[in-house]
């Protein structure tokens, strides 16, 4: 079994900055770039696939504790889960992008058309490009000092780590989707979308210490208990 680097002093409070942070590049765009509740649903869902792609190196890990039937897991996980953030992908662009302009012109509705939106709007804004760069890096960051120094992997199963993505981005977006309803009728105005933002940052914050308190991350300050 690999030996890891000891963890730094606090590495949850640590990803937790970094998970904030990075929320608060889309409140930038909101504010500074009026960005509309398309463009920030659009971010939203893009993290639910990074999160997903996250969660396969995790389930990877386990083949360094002899777990081989994880693989298993690992391609139920990417069927499954992929269908999800697909379907997800073209409801949020039903909903919020109909009277959106897209760059590029229009996009055939297919499972991959979420992606294609992305790109478009990464190469139109540069703001999204280091949106999309903040939610890379703050995973990546939790990844490593959480679940590899942290040493979340040696204690986690299969089964945890399979529904692990869905409960967080349940919660998550069911509070985002009421509040991105709520301020598309009334026109999408700004303060409304830094309401979206902010409330966004807390559930993600919030589910983060839940997460790390229910892995047992090594020195995990007191939190909430998760759902």
């Amino acid at each position: 079994m690999p030996v890891l680097p000891n963890p730094p002093r606090n590495p949850v409070l640590v990803s937790l900055a970094l998970l904030v942070a990075a929320n608060l590049v889309p409140l930038i765009g909101v504010v500074a770039f009026g960005w509309s509740v398309f463009m920030v649903m659009a971010l939203f869902w893009l993290e639910n696939v990074i999160v997903g792609a996250y969660n396969l190196l995790r389930m990877a890990t386990q083949i360094l504790r002899g777990e081989w039937g994880i693989l298993f897991f690992m391609v139920f996980f990417t069927l499954h889960y992929g269908m999800f953030t697909a379907v997800h992908g073209l409801f949020v662009m039903g909903i919020f992008g109909h009277d959106q302009p897209i760059p590029g012109g229009r996009i055939e509705a297919s499972p991959l058309a979420a992606f294609t939106l992305i790109e478009r709007m990464i190469e139109a804004d540069a703001g999204y490009w280091w949106a999309t760069a903040g939610l890379v890096a703050s995973h990546g960051v939790s990844f490593v000092l959480n679940f590899l120094i942290g040493g979340e992997w040696k204690r986690v199963d299969a089964g945890t780590l399979m529904f692990a993505p869905y409960k967080r981005v349940v919660v998550l977006h069911l509070t985002i989707l009421a509040g991105a309803g709520a301020i598309a009728v009334m026109g999408a105005p700004v303060w409304g979308l830094v309401v979206l933002v902010v409330i966004k940052t807390i559930v993600d914050a919030w589910s983060h210490l839940a997460e790390r308190k229910r892995l047992g991350s090594s020195n995990a300050p007191a939190g909430p208990v998760a759902p």
